[in-house]
């Protein structure tokens, strides 16, 4: 398949099911397939680790650092890297 510049691009399948269920190494696994998420892309991998009395949000504050960039269009877009 072709990418928007006409390069090749390479889709793979990346199943949550398959990830390891302790966060902490989740998050190593998620990064290792991209070195940077939007949250709408993050979240779907990082919801079934939520712990009780915690929320996604602070699960992403603790094992994520956010980033803010000027998108195509001037808009703010962040990105979740790595901790």
């Amino acid at each position: 398949q072709k990418g928007p510049k006409g390069n090749q691009v390479l889709i793979k399948k990346f199943s949550a099911d398959h990830l390891n269920t302790d966060a902490k190494t989740r998050f190593k696994e998620i990064f290792a397939q991209a070195a940077s998420w939007s949250k709408d892309d993050l979240l779907p991998y990082v919801v079934d680790v939520v712990g009780p009395g915690q929320s996604a949000d602070s699960l992403l504050l603790k094992h994520t650092r956010l980033t803010r960039q000027k998108g195509p269009k001037g808009e703010e877009v962040r990105l979740y890297t790595a901790r």
